[in-house]
């Protein structure tokens, strides 16, 4: 009975954080630049709704062991990562500067949602990934984990080549460099991949065994994340075209990008027939 008011409570909790999230998705389609100090408060209260449901979800589909583990996992490295590239530049080989009312702020220097967001974002192609044939095994091996954290990782990269210019774009933080890729040096790429390829690999190696219990609800939560996670990307893109004036970031996110949602796509088609099949 408690397990299915949590189902219900993770699809309101995620749609909370759609309307919220799309919300502040409209305003900056809108405005060539967003006003941090009234945004604020609306971008950390998607980002917590988002952490919720999605950990609510993950306990669900992946078990609350794995879904403690990844989050504090995730968190950690993230944290640890912009830390030291702030005051080092290591692992990230540049330093940056957030813009000051994006708070909360973490030791005075990272906003608390970064490592909530890297959370959401670098749990998402877990979802994409969980039923590739050949990370498909009950039994822990080094290859199977390796694959794993490396397709994991790229998905990262794919949301990345685009998100970072659209967060210089509209001030969420500035280099003290100027990179050529859209001003930001390509290292940020080396350093993002290296840390989501630690976040994915610690965790691999952690995670416990679980079952998948198939369930109406489930499916309708993987659809709704699956395309909700679509359109606030492709609105990314646009915005990307529009105001950047190039499609190569474009054209490198959906090389990346566009083999996991095919993959998805067939992959719960076949699910959804031999699920309703049983039922």
């Amino acid at each position: 009975m408690l397990k299915n008011y949590l189902k219900y409570i993770n699809l309101i909790l995620i749609l909370i954080f759609g309307i919220i999230t799309f919300f502040i998705a409209l305003k900056f389609l809108k405005y060539n630049q967003l006003y941090w100090e009234a945004m604020g408060i609306l971008l950390n209260a998607a980002t917590i709704c988002g952490v919720l449901g999605l950990f609510l979800y993950t306990i669900h589909h992946f078990s609350l062991n794995n879904a403690i583990i990844f989050f504090v996992i995730s968190f950690l490295v993230s944290l640890i990562s912009e830390l030291m590239s702030i005051k080092w530049g290591v692992p990230f080989l540049a330093k940056y500067t957030y813009h000051p009312a994006l708070k909360p702020f973490l030791f005075n220097n990272v906003p608390l949602f970064i490592p909530l967001a890297w959370y959401v974002i670098s749990f998402v192609p877990h979802v994409f990934l969980k039923y590739l044939p050949v990370l498909v095994n009950k039994k822990r091996s080094i290859k199977r984990i390796f694959i794993k954290a490396f397709l994991c990782t790229l998905f990262m990269l794919g949301i990345d080549v685009f998100l970072e210019p659209l967060a210089v774009f509209v001030n969420a933080w500035s280099w003290h460099i100027h990179g050529a890729y859209f001003g930001i040096p390509f290292t940020n790429f080396l350093g993002w991949f290296l840390s989501g390829f630690i976040t994915h690999i610690i965790y691999l190696f952690f995670e416990k065994p679980y079952k998948t219990v198939d369930s109406r609800i489930l499916y309708i939560l993987e659809v709704y994340f699956i395309l909700y996670s679509t359109v606030l990307t492709t609105m990314g893109l646009i915005k990307t075209k529009i105001h950047i004036h190039s499609i190569i970031p474009f054209i490198i996110a959906l090389f990346i990008l566009l083999p996991f949602w095919i993959f998805w796509f067939f992959d719960f088609q076949k699910r959804i027939q031999k699920y309703t099949r049983v039922i």
